[in-house]
């Protein structure tokens, strides 16, 4: 919406919007996927093999925020040539938000409830 807002001559506005935007995905972020890969990685391995999962779990982290970081200015650049540069932008984020919401998903129905768990117990 703040793309749009800029082109309505709306730049003040655009850009609370924008900042504003920006908080609230940090915030829900946050709150919800960004801590698992640190958190769960300690309570799914078992001792033995607790460093080198918590090792693969981060780096598949920072992994995929690159394959993010990097394909942003692709896709958009992709987009932009017929669809605008503020359609390809809002068109690249909502498109992100899906991918979010079906990694959201996949850890609702797939990662075990952990809570009262010995971290030294079987799992299962």
């Amino acid at each position: 919406a703040a793309f749009h807002l800029r082109d309505a001559g709306a730049n003040g506005l655009s850009t609370a919007l924008a900042v504003l935007g920006i908080l609230e995905f940090r915030m829900a972020f946050s709150f919800t996927l960004a801590p698992l890969p640190y958190v769960m990685s300690a309570e799914l391995f078992p001792q033995e093999v607790r460093a080198m999962g918590a090792g693969v779990s981060m780096m598949s982290n920072w992994l995929a925020n690159f394959v993010v970081c990097q394909s942003f200015p692709m896709i958009l650049d992709g987009l932009a040539a017929s669809a605008g540069q503020n359609a390809a932008a809002s068109l690249v984020f909502c498109g992100y938000v899906v991918l979010t919401g079906v990694a959201l998903l996949f850890v609702i129905k797939m990662l075990p409830e952990t809570a009262g768990a010995r971290l030294d117990a079987p799992k299962a």
